[in-house]
């Protein structure tokens, strides 16, 4: 069976590799899974394949590649996996082996060094395999710095690609489990108002940092009304611009801000309107240029809107690091995978005065603990389940990606002291929201906007008795 499948591959790839030089890029990968299974990809959604399968970060797939990750079983990709304390052993053998202290290691001197650490998990095809992903500059030698920024990817946790355009909208048709393919406006409107609600408007824009123009001052409060507004005009004029969208809504948003519910007819357009997907990113666009809040807050916050699964923008985790677990960006580790342990934890929930003996306010302080231990624990198990909910809307319900590509559930995983990486930062903010008291907070967006509001009125400092 083995063999036949291995055959299979291989007449793929060499179908789709067109140029004849033995690898694939992404748009050719995408090529041999629709030959492998027509009809089932898109080129967005080979994305997260391509970056499970390059495990060399090269950009491009060998067959001898390809063939190892599509034939790995669960036990060899929980293998692949680098715990905490081993990326930390590995790092402190570095600096014990570099003798001559000029910061770099031969292959065979890398080599030698992992064998003494764990003769058992370090065979040649794992170091064959380690020392080429980590050797980025190609210079046939490992230094510090290259071992350090490899680790931290293998063992920050969870690795998840940003949700992107078409699979938002993909997300939004969704009706009773089946994508209907096309989104009602009414719709789109009911996700945006329930965004609302989570804090999409100037108050995102003050707490977050932003990749567009404008700032909080300039940013609107847009409603649901001046949302239809902008369908109405991007679809009588598909040119329309940001500073169109901006007149426009200076035009209408004091008489429309009166309104308890959309006059429809004064709009100019009905609930059922469809919204095709070049309207999507239209609207996306002034949505920007209007509300002054960038295209991964949009998405985030309407996926939320439409899942309930919660994900931190690269910048709003920033943040939330920096700001609510004082950790401190450094060239050698990047902030987003720098390790919460228990103290910044407790820390965090002292400084947000969510501790309460009698559970009414918030936690009791001996919860604390307890619920940071229990949040390790599921972490596998959570991460997972994000999976299942982002890709719940392919036909098969699979997410594309073997599970133990990014969480293995297993004896090591489960010994985790701290948090690490994007991904479990808003696993950890969601776990946090569902263990206080009902009412606090309307929903963990809402929650972790409240955070960031109270830092910067009231910065937390590290605290003797928490160190």
């Amino acid at each position: 069976m083995a063999a036949d499948k291995i055959s299979i591959i291989r007449t793929a790839f060499e179908n789709v590799d067109m140029n004849k030089d033995g690898f694939l890029d992404k748009f050719e990968f995408g090529a041999l899974l629709r030959v492998l299974d027509p009809g089932a990809w898109t080129s967005e959604k080979t994305y997260a394949l391509f970056q499970a399968a390059d495990v060399d970060g090269s950009g491009n797939l060998d067959l001898n590649e390809l063939l190892d990750w599509m034939l790995k079983t669960p036990q060899e990709a929980a293998a692949d996996d680098v715990t905490e304390e081993e990326a930390d052993a590995v790092l402190k053998a570095f600096r014990e082996v570099d003798v001559n202290k000029d910061g770099s290691l031969t292959k065979k001197e890398f080599g030698e060094m992992l064998k003494v650490l764990d003769p058992k998990l370090w065979d040649d095809k794992k170091i064959k395999k380690f020392f080429k992903a980590a050797d980025k500059d190609g210079s046939g030698k490992l230094d510090y710095d290259e071992v350090k920024a490899w680790l931290e990817v293998k063992s920050k946790g969870a690795i998840e690609p940003p949700t992107e355009e078409e699979e938002m909208y993909t997300i939004l048709t969704m009706v009773d489990g089946r994508s209907t393919g096309s989104l009602r406006l009414g719709d789109l409107i009911e996700y945006f108002e329930l965004c609302k609600t989570a804090g999409l408007g100037p108050r995102l824009v003050q707490e977050v940092p932003q990749d567009c123009e404008g700032t909080p001052d300039t940013a609107e409060e847009l409603t649901a009304a001046e949302l239809a507004y902008l369908y109405a005009m991007v679809t009588a004029n598909r040119d329309a611009t940001g500073e169109d969208a901006r007149a426009k809504i200076a035009d209408e948003k004091a008489f429309c801000r009166t309104w308890t519910r959309i006059d429809w007819d004064a709009v100019g357009v009905q609930p059922d309107a469809i919204v095709g997907f070049g309207v999507f990113k239209r609207l996306l666009d002034l949505l920007t240029a209007t509300m002054c809040i960038d295209r991964p807050h949009l998405l985030t916050w309407f996926s939320w809107a439409k899942t309930s699964r919660f994900e931190l923008t690269d910048s709003m985790a920033e943040k939330v690091m920096i700001d609510l677990f004082l950790k401190v960006p450094r060239p050698e580790q990047p902030v987003l995978v720098a390790p919460i342990g228990s103290n910044d934890f407790n820390r965090l929930c002292f400084s947000m005065n969510i501790i309460d003996i009698h559970g009414r306010t918030g936690i009791p302080q001996g919860r604390i603990a307890i619920l940071f231990q229990d949040i390790l624990k599921t972490m596998p198990r959570k991460l997972a389940a994000r999976q299942k909910v982002r890709y719940s809307y392919r036909p098969d319900g699979k997410t594309g990606v073997p599970a133990t590509r990014y969480y293995v559930e297993s004896s090591r995983r489960s010994e985790k002291k701290s948090i690490r990486g994007k991904a479990e930062l808003s696993v950890l903010m969601e776990s946090l929201f569902f263990a206080l008291p009902p009412n606090l907070y309307l929903n963990v967006m809402d929650m972790v906007l409240a955070f960031l509001a109270h830092a910067a009125a009231n910065p937390i400092s590290p605290s003797k008795n928490l160190q």
